[in-house]
């Protein structure tokens, strides 16, 4: 799950037995929101991007993500962050 609120991004993952948390601060968020994609894709194409460089995440509809940085650009399906399974 991303979490895009009051200048941080909040990245949740989960394989359903254990849960990461990350929390990024002094985030330039254009429009608030959250939803959630694959963790393994999002990593792959994240890792690979240049460090140095801005990455851009943008909500283009209910179920499709885009991320942008430099040259490359990527859509990605996601669903609705309610669908995330958390368990507390």
């Amino acid at each position: 799950m991303i979490e895009a609120a009051n200048q941080n991004l909040k990245i949740v993952a989960t394989d359903l037995d254990l849960i990461f948390i990350q929390n990024l601060s002094n985030i330039e968020i254009v429009e608030e929101g959250q939803t959630t994609t694959s963790c393994s894709i999002m990593y792959d194409i994240v890792r690979k991007f240049n460090n140095e460089k801005k990455i851009n995440f943008n909500l283009v509809s209910e179920n499709k993500i885009n991320l942008e940085s430099d040259k490359s650009k990527f859509n990605l399906n996601c669903i609705k962050a309610s669908q995330f399974p958390i368990t507390e």
